[in-house]
């Protein structure tokens, strides 16, 4: 499995979707689409702001992707997944979505 979402083969607009499972433990998986070529990158904040985890993915092609999370020092508690995308043929057009995720241990 590819972890694609099938649903959403030509997607007409960037989604970041809820990570699943959630509540998670020890993994769990980030989808998100992107309906153009776009510079990605996706952090991990604690409920305190601090980032700890960075997921630097870099420029991707138009379509659906998946990353996984497996938090090793990481406390239970509230986190949020942060993706940013920017366009590469249009840099104005940027992506900035947030979602919350719940760790349990």
């Amino acid at each position: 499995s590819t972890g694609s979402l099938e649903f959403m083969e030509t997607p007409d607009g960037y989604a970041l979707g809820q990570n699943f499972p959630n509540p998670f433990n020890p993994t769990t998986t980030i989808r998100y689409v992107l309906p153009k070529e776009s510079k990605v990158s996706i952090r991990i904040y604690s409920l305190l702001g601090q980032v700890v985890q960075k997921f630097e993915v870099g420029n991707q092609k138009p379509g659906s992707y998946a990353e996984s999370w497996t938090p090793t020092s990481a406390a239970s508690g509230i986190y949020f997944c942060h993706l940013e995308a920017v366009s590469l043929t249009n840099p104005d057009e940027q992506f900035v979505e947030m979602k919350r995720m719940i760790l349990l241990k």
